[in-house]
């Protein structure tokens, strides 16, 4: 649903575009017996606008936030779009505030039919302005807009603001809040480690064809231990693996 525009319907709408960076820091960890295929993520806004979601809840017997998009116009007004995704009040280690759910997705699939056969269990993200994109794009901010910790440690707020602006980047660490993959019964192969940022397409944005990038892998056993090479990074390209060499 969308709110009533606060502005003539032919004022443009400044999108933002986000793009989905490759993998990065790839490499398998044991844990508990189990070995986990880690890596870092990272997803940029190189659009007109910012993303910017303002989550809210009537009262703290609602365990989660409806989250709403706003687009800045070129008039200078905003647009609001209702109930783009959820935010959720999240604990793990290291880790106690508000999350916006799937906003990027992680997902290993087989390089020869392309079929997905391993999914993450990302608990979600605390979006913000994290890094500088090295680009000169019209529209960043001087400084950081989007800085701040998602309410850590405050399960009683009732409202939040998350994004990225311009020109920025937000990024999570290998093995940080789930960000993993249990390979401990895959085969040796090579497999597809592919990252999809606004998975589920509920965001406005300029386009969606740079929101997938991909990395091809080769899963390697040797005394009944696990490692994996990197054979090739594709920015912007779900299936790395068609461009990739014997």
């Amino acid at each position: 649903m969308v709110a009533a525009p606060a502005a003539p319907p032919d004022s443009p709408e400044l999108l933002p575009d986000l793009v989905a960076r490759a993998p990065d820091k790839v490499r398998v960890k044991e844990a508990g017996g189990r070995y986990r295929l880690i890596f870092g993520s990272a997803s940029a806004n190189v659009g007109a606008g910012p993303l910017e979601l303002r989550a809210s809840r009537p009262d703290r017997s609602f365990p989660t936030m409806r989250a709403d998009q706003l687009v800045r116009l070129a008039d200078g007004t905003v647009r609001r779009y209702q109930a783009v995704g959820i935010v959720r009040f999240v604990v793990s280690t290291g880790h106690r505030h508000w999350h916006f759910l799937h906003f990027m997705r992680y997902d290993l699939r087989r390089e020869a039919d392309g079929r997905s056969i391993l999914r993450d269990r990302k608990t979600g993200f605390c979006l913000g302005d994290r890094f500088r994109v090295p680009d000169d794009l019209v529209g960043r901010p001087r400084t950081r807009v989007f800085r701040g910790a998602c309410g850590k440690r405050r399960r009683d707020w009732l409202r939040v603001r998350e994004g990225i602006s311009v020109g920025y980047g937000d990024s999570y660490a290998a093995d940080l809040e789930g960000q993993y993959l249990d390979v401990t019964a895959l085969p040796h192969g090579r497999y597809l480690l592919v990252h999809t940022v606004n998975a589920d397409g509920n965001l406005r944005e300029l386009t969606r064809s740079n929101d997938v990038s991909s990395v091809l892998l080769d899963l390697s056993w040797r005394r009944r231990r696990p490692s994996v090479r990197v054979l090739a990074s594709c920015a912007a390209e779900p299936a790395c693996a068609s461009r990739s060499g014997s």
